[in-house]
């Protein structure tokens, strides 16, 4: 990739859309309502955008739609039915234009367009934001600071700065590939900010994340420069991998627990969730068909989740998950909707590796290394889809992004036609005319003014 069409790839519509639709999720604390209108305008803006190709873009990954008609239907059985018709409206709008932006014609712009979105929210963050305190295990009661940012949650912090340190590697690769020297020197300066930023937040889970993200980026990267034979073989290892990861899902669970426990100082409980996953479960086993309703728990005014906030010390009565995905979806959708969306997932991440095969490039890599960082964080974190969620926007496009995209168009062709003989009309008797035959050449003719000149007078 030259220089120049890098910069003409960073200086697109397409990097202003990621940016405008991710950031103000991002600053959700600051903006308040601001934020969802900022994000939800964009995204309908992306949609406009991109509505000569709006049906085929969403023909192509239909299956992906399952979440949000399985959030919007869920408004039938739902016991707060206007709350989850909003939710499930503005998540629907953000599903729909993130999976109409993984199509985008130029995938690097949107690529930069979310890099600068995370580094404007991690620069503030670190100049502005404030830290609290955590307990030490065994310690009696010792506390040590961890960095919160601007929105008070250190597991947050943690997960956005880990997340930032993706995106920016991956950009400074493409920087690099571009050889734009001054691009690369202000990534790494951000880079090396996130890098404070995320081992200051102590989050374990947000750690253990970035090395898996890493580890996967890094190797579809080196995959990349492999010949088709050779990546084929690398993805189905690596598919071999992942299934037997999952088979054994529950040692590894217990495996990260541990560690987590003794390399990062938490309790044994990992600051409660044990308690939540058992509360889980019973709730699921209340309605394990087609759950709850999409964001019907998290409802103020209900007795399950009031209590739960109170256990979890949460003053603020919002902003509150069982920290457990698969868990999160069965309360939210049912064994239904669960499996629907764990089987549309799957799909498309089958198709986003098969892309890395057939046509490997830097954005379809960073893509595989999120899907990795949110799979390694499922055990642990909530990463169900949610309105007004970056986290939620950034899997929709990764998922999206292993189908076909809206083809460039190319530059018309500027046919040069050769100019057509001018006619130009001279007097009659200037006129040379000749008869072109075979043999001799013929004597000129006499003109009809000058004939009866020179055949002389009939006598």
């Amino acid at each position: 990739m030259t220089l120049s069409r890098f910069w003409m790839d960073l200086l697109r519509w397409d990097a202003l859309f990621a940016f405008g639709i991710l950031a103000p999720q991002m600053f959700a604390l600051q903006l308040k309502s601001l934020s969802p209108a900022i994000s939800l305008l964009f995204s309908l803006i992306t949609c406009f955008y991109y509505r000569q190709w709006f049906f085929k873009i969403l023909a192509n990954r239909w299956f992906m739609l399952s979440i949000p008609v399985m959030s919007l239907a869920s408004v039938t059985w739902s016991a707060y039915p206007d709350m989850t018709l909003k939710y499930a409206l503005e998540m629907s709008i953000l599903a729909v234009s993130m999976l109409v932006l993984s199509a985008s014609r130029r995938p690097m712009a949107v690529l930069a367009g979310a890099t600068a979105a995370f580094a404007l929210f991690l620069i503030v963050s670190v100049a502005l934001g404030s830290s609290v305190a955590m307990t030490i295990q065994g310690t009696g009661g010792a506390s040590v600071e961890a960095f919160a940012g601007l929105n008070g949650g250190k597991n947050f912090m943690g997960m956005t700065a880990c997340l930032s340190v993706l995106i920016t590697i991956a950009f400074i690769v493409a920087a690099v590939q571009a050889r734009s020297a001054t691009l690369v020197a202000v990534a790494t300066v951000v880079l090396c900010i996130e890098l404070y930023a995320g081992i200051a937040a102590r989050s374990a889970g947000a750690l253990i994340g970035l090395v898996a993200a890493l580890g996967v980026f890094w190797g579809a990267v080196a995959l990349s420069r492999l010949s088709t034979r050779w990546r084929i073989g690398a993805i189905v290892l690596m598919s071999i991998l992942m299934l037997l990861a999952a088979a054994f899902s529950g040692l590894i669970v217990r495996e990260v627990m541990d560690f987590a426990s003794t390399a990062f100082n938490k309790d044994p409980t990992l600051t409660g969730r044990t308690y939540l996953w058992y509360r889980g479960q019973d709730l699921i086993q209340e309605r394990p068909l087609l759950g709850r309703g999409f964001a019907a728990f998290w409802v103020q005014g209900n007795l399950d989740a009031e209590g739960l906030w109170q256990y979890g010390n949460i003053l603020q009565r919002s902003g509150f998950n069982f920290h457990n995905t698969v868990m999160e979806l069965l309360i939210h959708y049912g064994w239904v909707g669960t499996s629907m969306a764990i089987a549309s997932s799957a799909i498309a991440a089958i198709a986003l590796g098969r892309r890395i095969v057939m046509s490997p490039s830097l954005p379809a890599c960073f893509y595989l290394g999120f899907v990795a960082f949110e799979l390694t964080r499922m055990p642990l974190e909530s990463l169900a889809p949610g309105p007004n969620d970056f986290e939620s926007a950034l899997l929709f496009l990764a998922l999206g992004f292993g189908f076909r995209s809206v083809p460039v168009n190319p530059m018309r062709k500027v046919r040069f036609r050769p100019m057509r003989s001018m006619k130009i009309a001279t007097p009659v008797a200037f006129q040379p005319q000749f008869q072109l035959v075979p043999g001799p050449v013929a004597a000129p003719r006499a003109l009809p003014s000058q004939k009866k000149r020179l055949t002389g007078p009939r006598r």
